[in-house]
Parts: C-alpha cells; structure tokens; sequence
C-alpha cells in the first residue's frame, strides 16, 4: 500500500479509466451516511464508465437507509454479490471488525480504496493496496460530503435522487446538522440547489420510519433490562437486547438518558452500540475514542462520532460493559 492520503484530485486520477466491475462495501446494517455515499459513488462511477457497480453491506442496510435506496432504486446486497472486481472500495468503515469478516485482503481486486472520514486502523489500513482517504483533514462531518467533492471535480451534475441520498448521510451524522461546521453548511446549500431539494423535504422523508413490532420490543426490553449510572446529573445506562442494538440506544437517549450502551452476543459475536446526548457532548464527551478503545478489548474493532458510534467483537462483553462506563466517566470527568 502507497503510504499517503490523497487529495480529493488524487484519488479521482486513481477512479477514472476504469471499464469493468466495482464493488462498493461498507459496515454491516448501513446507516444513511454509508448508503448515501454508496449511492454517490455507483453514480459517478458509471459516470465514468465502469460497466457494473455493486453495493454490499454485511446484513443490509438499516430501516431509515433503506427508504433512500428505494428513493433511488438502488439495491444493497447483504453478500459479496460479486467474486472479483477491478475496484474495491470500502466506504464509511474504520476497522477491518467492521466488516464482519468480509475477507478485504483476499478479495480478488486491482485496486482497494477506502474513502471515510475517519482515520482507518492499522489492520484495515494495511489491506488496502492502493491508498486511502480520511477526510478529518478537511473538516469533513461524513462520507457523503467527500463523495460530493469528488462529484464536484468532475463538472457532473447529479441527479435529484443521488443529491437526495448525499443529503441524508450528511444530516444523519451531524444529528439534524447540529455538529455540522460551516464547510458542510455550504455544501448542504449546494446539494439542496443541484437537487431542487427542500430542507423541509430531506428531513420529511427521514423522519418517516415505521416501527415494527420485533424493534418496538426491542426497545422496551432495553428499558426494562437497563442498569444505570450516575456521573453528576448525568445518566449512563447499559443494557442488552438479542437485535436493534442501534435504535434501541437512540430510544433511551429520547427517554431520558444522556449516555446510553446497548449490547447483544449471538453466534459468538459481540456488537455494541452507543449513543450520547447533545448535553455531555457539548462536555467533551467523544463516543468514537470510547467505542474504539472497546473494539480492541473485544478483539475486534470499533469507532463513529461523538455522539454515535460502535464496536463488534467476540470476548468480553461484561468487562467490556464496565470499561465503557469507566471510559465515559473518565472523558465527562476531565472536562
């Protein structure tokens, strides 16, 4: 692997010539900020002429993320729809754990690229034998922004349907563009202009989310299961449920909690969700340092944002459940 970052003009050089197959993956239950830049890519990558671009996310895209596919008639397959490709790009992913054993490094690829805007671990890091990009250089607040750039060197104007897709991923990991910083503001105005969007619009069809009967108990059984911190006036709460790990952590946050960790341990495999308030991230409190410190403990890997993010592994989850409290007390209490 080329030891670099290349700029956005770089790593559209390293896209353009190619003819053939790309395959686009990403983290397993693909939230918006991955689909969304999925979405982009296949785009721009026919744009430029590779005859077949596929999408893959190990078990799918989560609820929300499959209205935007379906808004743009795009399909995620939850397997490896392809054996080989000229191009492999791994998108919004920062561990190799991330992609639930999706074989990177074997994978039969000319080029590997990850385009995300976090820095990747090392293992992944040292899969791709190309290059990779990290946006945190740029003040980049999602995938979908870095995606859009690239789109913008071209001259290409993207469809409603792709600035739409674009759009979510870059609202959903900014939390309703409440983390988002003036740079992303301006590309926001953009993609609502190149779309003939409406904020209103955007935020309409995300808001929309149908809550099936196995996730709504889910959610109640997180509740009746927690076990809770204190920290001040802050509240922790750590809980567990066998599915809807992620929007069970987002429904205790709304019932009240300022931190909240839902786990779940299944076939030998440990996935852990976290999400925070606005309240003790404005405290300094940055759930992607704590979830990637807690992926290393569960050998695996973990990271997201301040306020949203995870880890998958296979050991440890009772001590791993005790660390995280100690972990967030020791980012809350230095602030």
């Amino acid at each position: 692997m080329e030891e670099n970052t290349p700029s956005i003009e770089g790593l559209l050089k390293l896209l353009r010539g190619g003819t053939g197959v790309c395959l686009v993956a990403c983290h397993p239950n693909a939230d918006l900020d991955a689909v969304g830049s999925q979405i982009a890519i296949k785009w721009l990558l026919e744009k430029l002429g590779y005859q077949k671009v596929v999408l893959y996310s190990p078990e799918g895209p989560s609820h929300v993320a499959q209205r935007i596919l379906e808004e743009a008639k795009v399909n995620v397959s939850s397997f490896p729809p392809v054996s080989r490709s000229d191009l492999l790009i791994v998108v919004d992913t920062g561990s190799l754990a991330q992609l639930a054993g999706f074989d990177v490094g074997g994978f039969p690829a000319k080029k590997k690229i990850l385009i995300d805007h976090h820095e990747p671990d090392e293992e992944l890091r040292g899969l791709l034998d190309h290059s990779y990009v990290w946006g945190q250089r740029d003040s980049y607040c999602s995938t979908s922004e870095i995606v859009f750039e690239l789109i913008g060197r071209t001259g290409f104007s993207p469809p409603r349907e792709v600035c739409l897709a674009m759009l979510a991923g870059i609202i959903a990991d900014t939390v309703g563009l409440r983390h988002a910083t003036p740079g992303t503001l301006r590309r926001v105005a953009n993609l609502l202009d190149e779309g003939d969007l409406t904020l209103e619009r955007v935020t309409q069809i995300l808001s929309v989310e149908e809550q099936s009967l196995p996730r709504r108990i889910a959610h109640i059984k997180s509740a009746q299961r927690a076990v809770l911190e204190r920290i001040d006036e802050s509240i922790i709460v750590i809980t567990r449920v066998s599915s809807f790990e992620g929007s069970s952590a987002k429904a205790l946050i709304n019932l009240g909690a300022d931190v909240a960790l839902v786990s779940s341990e299944r076939g030998g495999k440990i996935r852990m969700s976290a999400r925070a308030s606005n309240s003790v991230v404005e405290r300094g409190l940055n759930l992607g340092l704590v979830m990637k410190e807690i992926g290393r403990y569960i050998g695996g890997g973990g990271g997201g944002h301040a306020a949203a993010a995870g880890a998958v592994g296979e050991k440890g989850l009772e001590e791993a459940e005790k660390l995280f409290v100690g972990l967030v007390k020791e980012q809350l209490c230095e602030r």
